[in-house]
This record gives C-alpha cells, structure tokens and sequence, in this order.
C-alpha cells in the first residue's frame, strides 16, 4: 500500500507543468547584455536609411518578495544616417554622456510572477530615461498559463492592454523551454498613443475597414532554463514592426522597425545596493508621454536661456523678412514658436516690453504667442487684451488663433472663462463673438478627451442664453446658440429645445433665423447622441408650422444623423401630402443626391435613400431650380481610401426666385476618417423683403438701369425692423464657426458713425473719397501657423514613433499707390461729383506668399530626432506696377504698364525627402542624406542597373540647364529630358509660350527625381526630389516695347472705338495682322460684322429708291442700331444681313414694283419718313463725325449707349509713334 502511494505522489509530480516565470534570487545580481535597435526606411534596403542603437549592460537584483532593483551601466548610443552598408554607426559620445547621467541611477520596480508592477525612479529623472527602462522592463513581461501551451489573452505592455497570443515549447529532458508570443497592436484596449491637433477629425467606427494606413505588429521570444530552485531567463529577443502607408498601397508603405535582445552574461554574489535618494512612483509598464509633446516636428533647438534666444530670433527673423528671404523667415517663427513653448510668464513679458513700441515685430510676436498653445502665452494674451495694448485688429486676428492652438486642460478653461466677463472683450461686438466661439470650441476639444463634461464649463453659455431669453436679446439668443453648437455637448439639448416652437411655445415669437440657429445647434451633439438628435429632428421637420427654412435645415441635421431605413421612409412618406413645394423639394433632392453617393461612411445612408425615392416617384424630380435643392459634387477612390466632396444646400422661399439661405461646404476623407475643411452660409431674407417691397421690373430693365434701381432700394434700409438683418453670414474652418455677421440697421448705423460720425450716406461717401485720396503705402506681414498634426505611438524599446506635420505661411504685401482726384473734394461735397470726376492713380504692390510645410516619420524628443523629414514648400512672387486714368464723365478706364524686362520666378512648389539624424549635444552636425545613392538604384528583382553613361548625383538635376525653349505666335514648346538608364528615376520638362506682342514668355519648368523605378507607387514618387515653377522672362521681338496699355470704353463712344481700331487694323500696309482672328470673333459678340453688312445694303438699297440722298458709309449710330430697331423698315434691313441672295432679289423686285405704282401722296409719304431718319442722324452726328444712314432712330442710339463696352489693347514701340491696336 504505501509502494501504490509513492508511485501515486511520484506520478503526480511528473505531470506537473514546472514554473516557466523567469525568478530571480535574493542575494544575486543578474547581468545582462542589451542592445536596442530602431532603423526606418522603405522596405528596399538600397535607399537611404535613419536609425539609433542603444548597446548597454544591465544589472538586475532582488531586494524583497516582489522589489527589484535594476541598473543601466555603460550605455552607448550609435546613429545611423545614409547607406546601409556603406555607411555604419558612428557613435555619439556627448549624447551618450547626457544619458548615462539618468540612466546609471538605480531604479526599483515590482515583479511577481512574470508580472511588471509599479516602476519607481528618481524625482529628477527624465520621462525619457523612464521609458527606456521601461522599453527593458517589457522584455521581462510573460503571462504563464500551466495548463495550456497555445493560448490568447489581453496583455499589459509598454503599448498597452493589447491581444497577445502564447505559444510555449518545454523540452523537459534538457530543462529548456521557448516562450514566443505575438501581438497585433492594431488591437488594443487601452492602448498608448497621443494624437495631436486632430481634435476636429472624425472617425468611423461602424464603417467597413478593408485595409489600415498604419498597421503594427510585435514579437518576443524567450530562452527559460529552469531547474528545482526556479527558472532564469537566458534570452529574449524582440522585433517590432510599424507599417504606414500614406495612399494605403500594398507596395508604397514606410517601414519602422525596432529590435531589443537581452542575454544573461552571468551572475554575482554582491547585490545592488539601495538607492540612497527617495524614489518616486512613476505608474506601471505603460509608455508616458511628456516632453516629447513640446517637441514640434522641425529642427531641434537646444535651448540654454529661452528669452535671449527668443530675442535674437525675433531680430533674425524680421531682418530676414525685409530682405525678402521669405524661406528663412518662415523657420525662424516655426523655431520662435518653439522657443515661446518653454518660455515662463516673465520671460514673454520682459521680450514684450521690449519690442511693444517697434511695428514690425509686432505682428511676428503675437502670432508666435497665439501658435505656441501654452498655458502662459494664453494667460500673456489675456492681460495684455484686458490692459488694452492691443489695438482692435490685432486682438481680431490673435483671439480666433489663441483659442485655435491653445491646449485645453483646467488652466486655460479657466483663463478662457475669464475672457468672457473681460471689460474690453464685452465693449468690441466682434471680440465678444470670437471669444464665445472661441470657448465653445474649447469646450468641445477639451470633453472629447475627458471621460465625463463637467456641467460648469458649459454653465457661461447656459447663461447667455437664459440672459437673452429674459431681455428678449436675439443677437445673444443666436451666439449662445452658435456656442452651444460648438461646444457640442448633449447637456444642451434642453437649453437649446427653449429655442424652438415644436417643443416651447414660448419660442414662437421668436424670429424665424433664432428657430434656424437652434437646429443647427444640434449638429455636433449629434456626433455623441445621434439617436435624441435624429428624434428632434424629424418632430421638427414634420412640423408644418414652421417656416421653410427652419424645416430644411432640420433635414438637413436628420441626414447628418446617419438615419437608418424606417426613418428615411418615414421622411419620404411625408413628402406625398406635404404642403410645401419648397421643403418637398429640398427633402426629395437631399435624399437623390445622398442616394448616388460613393462614400464609404454614407453607404447605408445612401442605399435607404435609395428605396424611399422611388416611393415617391418622379414628381418632385420635375420641379426646376426655382424650387429648393441639393447640390453636391464627390469623389472616392477606395483603393486609396481617400476623397473629397463639395455640397451646396440652396433653400428658396415660396415668395422668391432666388435662394434666401445657401449653405455651402467641403469635407475632405481619409483613411476611415471625416474632416468638414470649411462651410460658409449667406442668409438674405431681409435683403429679399427689401427688395420685393420696391416692385422693381427687372426684366423690363437693362444691367445699368438695373443696378441703379437695386442702389436707390438699398438706401431704404432704415425702415427694416431692428431684428431682421439685411444679410447674415457665418463661416466654420474644422467644423467650427469661428466668426459670424449680421448686417442689420443698427450694423449698417454704427458702420456710418464710425466712419463719419453721420447715420446720413452723403458724408460716409466723402469720408471714403477723401481716404482714397490720400492713398495707400505701407507694409504688412502675417505670419501663420497653419497646422500641426501629430500621431505618437511607442516602441519596444521605450522611445516614441511619430507622425508629424506642422506647416507655416508667411504672406506679405508692400503697396505704394497715389490717387489724384480732379477737380478735387470740396466742402459742399455731393455724391453725384463722383460721375463727373477723373483719378489718375500710381500703383506699385508688391504681394508675397511662401508656404512651408514639414512631415515627419521617425523618432522626435528633445534630445535627438531620427527617422524621414519630407518639406514641400510653396511660394508665389509678383509685381504689379501700373497707371491708371478713370475718367468717370467719359466712362473711360486706361491702364499703362510696363513689359517685363527681366526673368521673374511667379509660382514655384517644390520637395524633397531627407533621412535625418539630430542630437541635442551636436545641432550644428546634423546628418542629412538624400533618398538615392551616388550609384544606381537596384529594381525590385535586385539587379544592378547597368549605366553606360553614368549615373547623375543626388543633386544634379538642380544645376542641370535645359535650353529654352521659344514658340511663336500661340504655339506650345516644350523639352522632356529622361534618364532612362538610371530607371526613369530622373525626368525633366519644361512648356513654354511666347507672346511677342507682350515682349515675355511664360515657362512651366517640371523636374523629379524619385525611386518609382523600384514601385511605381505614389510613396515611392513622392520620395525624392520635384520642383515645378513658372517663370515670365523677356523674349526678343522685331520692334521694343515700351509699354502696354489697355482700354476699356464704356457707353456712346464704345462703338466708336471699335470701328476706329478695326480701321487702322486693316490699313496696315504689307502684312496681315496677327489679331485677324480676335478681331473677328470680337465683331461677332458685339454684333458689329452683321452691322457693317446692313449698313452697306440699306445704303445700296435707299439710293435706288431715292436718288438725291447720296451718303457715305461711315455712320456710327446708324451701324450698330440696325440690328435693334423695332420698326419693319429695321427689321427688313436686318434680315437682308443674314446673307439669303433670294430673299435679296424679292425684295429689290417689290422695292421697284412699288415706287412705280405709288401716287406722288405716297411718295410724300416717304419723304418725310426720310426727314425724320434724318433728323435722329443728325442728332447724333453732333457727337460724331459722321452719319449717313438715314435708316437709325433714338432708341437705337440710347441702346447703343448703355449697352456698348469696347476693351482696347495698344503696345507702344520704340519704332515709331504709332500704337498697334488689339481689340
């Protein structure tokens, strides 16, 4: 019996699984050997590639049950920028040093079980040295299960609670086992990342994702030796892999790829000692993000003392602004804005009081503040608002932009709600709009990262709008609604449901534009509760009580719900018996267009729209554009998961022909993602009731009666009610308005008191002639932000991965103009002087724009940046210098210009990728390699391209000179230039057209240089090198030109000027003009051909009837009245112009037979009709020199006046006096 039990015991023992968790004994230290790698570059090795390794020892002891003490010793890092591997790692010893000073303390952390607890380190220990240990630390992370060898479970790492998947080989004869597991970190719970100024794009959670732009993976695998005192962990290896594809290509996708190996050197006896300084508990095994946050994806900056270098940037940077280097200039605000960052409170106040009285700084300072995103440059902004040292327009421009980039968290929200209640923000109208939006917007970034919205941030909107309710203030009714909708928050709902009759009857009073606000109101909650917000919104819809306008806009945010089919065909099956023709219309042509949408996330939407439209039929597709409608234009390519579209929504009311209400917008998608990039609405209907009250006949009208008749309605603004605006417009970038106006009486009032201290017209137009008068010259600059969008993940080995871009534009304008008005301004000054005086004006403007923008891949931290940079910029360069004579009496424009005399560069774009390597300790040696080698580029089958030529360097192309390329007259030139034996990867062309007339050529120069001979794909093509510009640049002609000038006529002399310049065209000795054809096609838009044709053929035909009249054809009026006369002597003119030779000869016939026929009563008859020709000629021939054709009359002439414009171009030559005429 006890053999049996012993057999029993020794049985069980056997088929136990033995502890694979690594232990590690008290008493001991472990040494280890570690090595981390992390290397990004395209998958084919041939390029150029960036990366770091950190090879180290480390020293493990336990000190308690579950507390061990770790130590980095020796730790070297090594950078890698170029070839792979003609270029190696060269060492970085001073970054080394500044790491080892951290990462050579003693750090303690928690460890049972396989299990990584709490991490503890030094309080004046870097985030960075942390995240390293913890990158080691990751390695020492198993979940053992005794009872499985092949499981699955949610693992805590350095990225997170992720999936990962165990698969355990225990060779028991040799006490050996292999732990390998894998995680997909595209699957994570609670995983790491930190996204960056992407608060306003949206993802789709519930729409089909065929394929991912960024995917990640992750494997370990471990050595266990074990034996009866517990296992030891020999080895571990790890190897990560970060996939991101821009264009979501199978072929066209970046590579990021981290390794860590981890061996057992031996052990000692001696344990780690106790660290001496108080350790600080810094959270567990997942990655903390800190001061990588700061770091903006541009060139590093090592920042000694923040404000002496704040102050020689600020003075670099406008002195590189007023020599025009608008490239330097750009890099200098990205590096200021960096620099302001880190900058206390005292610093930016004593840089300010510095440069406050010196203008041109001025502009540079406060934009750099608004973009920094700090807590103190908000605060700084506040005080110096609230102590009035801004002037109205700076803090018009700096408020939107503060509260755009400011990082919201408890500090600013509360610095953000006291600029609510600022004195100087309550007395400017336009400042307290901006600020309200402005926090909404906050509100809104600031609850998308919270878990719960505290009630109290909303509680200042909630305010304003029981305010206005109470004073019955509907413009704060309408910004408290327009915050609300920013802040975008359900706890509104009931505030805003106060707003509209279906749900208050209190509201019905309210103007119909306060109904409209509310419901757009509920367009952002409806991302958090699409549900209550599709209920609201279909109640209101169905509510005929309603106006037009307000149901639309309900239809509107319904579809913005994303409702699904029983609520489509609810809607739909409403529209057979609704009333309106107006919202019928809308509705049907919102659900068409929906119903032929391609975008992925509307796909359900657009298949129930699909079947409710044939619900309804084909009546409501029959109505014309009088009736509202949807219109929208959109593209998709889902093999590059990315598209764009642009919708117009136009709500007509059933009293006009025009649309009262336009909502236009564009949103742009990407990769599973929605962005709404602008949308700007114009509401007129209080200009349309102004409009309608006047009765104007405009179709009896022609333009200039027309416009005459709309300015004499417009001056009838004053008896518009206080409530109702003339226009109303709003504007929102990111999905977030931003700004908005209402120009209603007491707008249009204020605007004429500023402007001359007088609500009457008369002065506000002297006040406007006067300052024209007096020109303009100066020069402004702003400088921009435009962008930063950031995407930072961890890797294995404790160092982040981002995705960065961060964009600056720069637009500049210099302008000198002088204005002489003659006979100038008097005291007794009328508006109706304008028509009878001349301004002669000197222009000279110089506008500039330079638009820089930086993408990066790679690792970014304040102490070293490693990976790709990509910079694409974008500049525009032009000169307008002019004449101008506008005689307003004469209704005569001339401008005089000059030809260009030198080779001027308008637009250029140019790009180029680089592998970078930076350090803090060595900023002025960074390492910077072009994608290609100085050899060939290996194809994908990994054979050498043999060149018989030789291969270009990198940066050949740059100083490579095409010929230029000259055509004459309109024809095209161009030049390609490929290197085909390099595999195509360099490619040069230039287009060019030549106007001699001008004396310039206009070139497009194309060059590229990118590695799409390895993959033809758009990552590949855009990896490289391209520079495309246009270039204007002089050209030789027969004869010089001096000058160009062109003319525009308008009114009784137009017609004039055309004969007078088709004339001198055709009297031209020896050649045919080059214009032959302009000419004509001129002639036949203003009908001037069919008039040279009836006055030649009336002429012919009243000499046969009555011999004594004998004139030549060189009328004016009668030319071109011709062809609208109404009398049947006109018409038959007219028709005789049409060329038909029968018709001709029938009428001469009839012409004969009736002279012979008729009495001399008759024949009187016609003399008269004669005289009468005759006496209309007359009165025009005092205007002109000529006038035979007995066959014009009066009312041809005012036709001609008002509806003649004549366009004259004439190009002076040094040749002669003479002009050349194109007309």
């Amino acid at each position: 019996m006890k053999g049996l039990i012993l057999a029993l015991v020794f049985a069980l023992t056997e088929g136990q699984k033995q502890d694979l968790e690594p232990v590690f004994h008290m008493g001991k230290t472990y040494l280890y050997s570690y090595e981390s790698l992390i290397m990004h570059g395209l998958p084919d090795r041939s390029l150029a590639m960036a990366g770091v390794r950190l090879a180290s020892k480390v020293e493990i002891s336990r000190v308690s049950h579950s507390d061990h003490l770790l130590q980095i010793r020796s730790p070297k890092l090594e950078e890698h920028n170029g070839f792979w591997p003609i270029n190696s790692f060269t060492p970085s010893s001073r970054l080394s040093e500044t790491i080892a000073a951290c990462l050579s303390q003693t750090f303690k952390f928690e460890y049972t079980e396989g299990r990584v607890g709490s991490i503890f380190a030094p309080e004046d220990c870097p985030v960075l040295c942390t995240n390293l240990v913890r990158g080691v630390l990751n390695m020492l992370q198993l979940t053992i299960k005794k009872s499985q060898n092949v499981y699955e479970l949610q693992e805590a790492g350095i990225e997170g609670i992720c999936q990962t998947r165990y698969v355990i080989q225990d060779d028991s004869k040799n006490n050996r086992a292999t732990i390998s597991k894998s995680k997909d970190l595209m699957d994570c719970q609670d995983k790491a990342v930190k996204n960056l100024g992407m608060a306003y794009i949206r993802p789709c959670p519930t729409c089909p994702l065929k394929a991912r732009n960024m995917k990640g993976t992750v494997t370990f695998t471990y050595k266990i030796k074990y034996d009866d005192s517990g296992a030891s962990l020999t080895s571990a290896m790890s190897d990560q892999v970060y996939q991101i594809s821009p264009f979501n290509e199978p072929n066209g996708a970046v590579v990021m790829e981290a390794r860590q190996e981890l061996s057992l050197v031996g052990t000692k006896r001696p344990p780690l000692s106790a660290p001496t300084s108080q350790l600080q508990n810094q959270g567990s095994l997942r990655y903390h993000f800190s001061g990588e946050l700061l770091q903006m994806p541009i060139p590093l900056i090592r920042i000694k003392n923040p404000d002496l270098q704040l102050t020689e940037t600020l003075r670099q940077l406008v002195q590189n602004n007023e020599k025009g280097a608008t490239k330097e200039a750009s890099a200098k605000f990205l590096q200021m804005v960096q620099l302001f960052r880190v900058a206390t409170l005292d610093q930016i106040e004593s840089l300010w009081l510095q440069f406050v009285n010196e203008l041109p700084y001025r502009p540079w300072f406060l934009n750099a503040i608004c973009a920094a995103g700090a807590t103190d440059t908000f605060r700084f902004l506040k005080q110096k608002i609230h102590d009035k040292k801004l002037n109205i327009w700076e803090a018009a421009v700096a408020l939107p932009l503060a509260f755009h980039f400011v990082t919201p968290n408890k500090q600013t929200l509360e610095i953000a709600s006291s600029f609510l209640t600022c004195p100087q923000i309550q007395k400017v109208l336009m400042h307290r709009i901006i600020v309200y939006l402005g926090y909404g917007s906050m509100v809104n970034k600031y609850c998308a990262q919270a878990l719960l919205c505290p009630n109290e941030l909303l509680q200042p909107l909630h305010d304003l709008a029981t305010e206005a309710t109470s004073k019955g203030d509907a413009k704060d009714m309408s910004l408290a609604l327009k915050a609300m909708g920013n802040a975008g928050e359900p706890a509104s709902i009931k505030r805003i449901l106060k707003f509209l009759p279906t749900f208050s009857s209190a509201a019905a009073s309210l103007p119909n534009r306060i109904h409209a606000d509310a419901v757009l109101a509920l367009r952002k909650i409806a991302r958090k509760d699409p549900a209550k917000v599709r209920e609201l919104t279909l109640q209101v819809f169905l509510d005929s009580t309603l106006a037009p306008n307000v149901r639309m806009v309900a239809c509107v945010v319904l579809f913005e719900t994303k409702p699904a089919l029983p609520t489509v065909t609810a809607l739909a099956s409403s529209l057979l018996t609704e009333p309106s023709l107006q919202v019928a219309s809308f509705a049907y042509s919102h659900m068409k267009t929906l119903a032929a949408g391609r975008i992925p996330q509307l796909y359900k939407l657009s298949a129930a729209c699909n079947i409710a439209i044939k619900l309804l039929g084909p009546r409501l597709d029959r109505l014309s554009y009088r009736y509202s409608k949807v219109i929208q234009i959109s593209d998709y390519s889902s093999q590059y998961q990315a598209g764009a579209m642009w919708r117009v929504y136009l709500m007509n009311s059933p009293s006009t022909m025009f649309p009262s209400d336009i909502i236009t917008k564009v949103r742009g998608y990407y990769a599973n993602t929605a962005t709404d990039i602008i949308e700007v609405a114009f509401r007129s209907q209080g200009l349309t009731k102004l409009i309608r009250k006047q009765n104007i006949p405009f179709a009896e009208y022609d333009t200039y009666k027309t416009l005459k008749e709309l300015g004499k309605s417009l001056l009838g603004w004053k008896e518009l009610p206080p409530e109702d605006p003339l226009v109303s417009a709003y504007i929102k970038v990111l999905s977030q308005e931003i700004a908005f106006v209402d120009i209603d009486k007491d707008a249009v009032q204020q605007m004429m008191m500023s402007l001359s201290g007088s609500s009457d017209w008369q002065p506000v137009v002297k006040k406007v002639v006067e300052e024209v008068q007096r020109g303009v010259s100066g020069r402004w600059t702003l400088p921009v932000v435009v962008g930063e969008m950031r995407h930072i993940v961890p890797t294995i080995a404790g160092l982040p991965l981002e995705l960065g871009l961060c964009g600056a534009a720069v637009a500049q304008a210099a302008a000198d103009v002088d204005v002489k008005v003659s006979p100038p301004v008097s005291d007794n000054f009328k508006p109706s002087q304008l028509w009878e005086t001349k301004m002669d004006i000197h222009a000279d403007i110089r506008p500039k724009a330079y638009f820089h923008m930086i993408a990066m891949m790679g690792i970014n931290t304040p102490y070293f940046q490693s990976g790709f940079e990509y910079h694409a910029e974008f500049s525009a360069n032009t000169t307008m210098k002019f004449d101008a004579s506008i005689n307003m009496k004469e209704k005569n424009l001339k401008i005089e210009t000059l030809p260009c005399h030198q080779e001027v560069e308008l637009a250029a774009v140019r790009s180029e990728v680089y592998a970078i390597s930076r350090n803090m300790e060595e900023v002025d040696s960074e390492k910077k390699s072009r994608i290609f080698p100085k050899g060939e580029i290996p194809s994908t089958s990994d054979q050498l391209l043999q060149s018989t030529e030789g291969s270009l360097k990198p940066g050949s192309w740059k100083q490579s000179s095409i010929p230029n390329v000259i055509s004459k007259g309109y024809q095209q030139g161009s030049e390609e230039v490929h290197d085909n034996n390099a595999g195509r990867r360099f490619y040069a062309r230039r287009f060019c057209k030549k106007f001699e007339s001008l004396g310039c050529s206009t070139c497009l120069s194309l060059k590229s240089q990118n590695s799409a001979v390895l993959r033809n794909t758009y990552l590949h093509k855009l990896f490289g090198e391209f520079e495309a510009k246009i270039i204007l640049k002089p050209v030789h002609t027969d004869a010089d030109i001096e000058k160009i000038q062109l003319e525009v006529q308008a009114g009784s002399k137009a017609a004039s000027k055309i004969i007078e310049a088709s004339s001198s065209g055709s009297k031209e000795e020896g050649e045919a003009s080059p214009y032959k054809d302009i000419k004509a096609k001129l002639k036949k838009i203003l009908g001037i051909e069919d008039v040279f044709m009836a006055a030649n053929k009336t002429r012919r035909r009243t000499k046969r009837i009555n011999r004594e009249y004998e004139t030549a054809d060189t009328g004016l009026w009668a030319e071109p009245s011709i062809p609208h006369l109404s009398t049947s002597s006109s018409s038959s003119a007219a028709s005789s112009a049409d060329g038909r030779q029968p018709g001709d000869h029938h009428r001469k016939d009839e012409i004969k037979q009736s002279g012979k026929k008729h009495s001399s009563k008759s024949s009187s008859k016609s003399s008269s009709g004669s005289s009468a020709s005759s006496k209309a000629c007359s009165s025009s021939s005092s205007q002109e020199d000529h006038s035979g054709d007995r066959h014009c009359s009066g009312d041809s002439e005012q036709q001609v006046i008002h509806s003649g414009w004549t366009f004259l171009y004439w190009f002076c030559t040094s040749e002669n006096s003479a002009h050349r005429p194109w007309t």
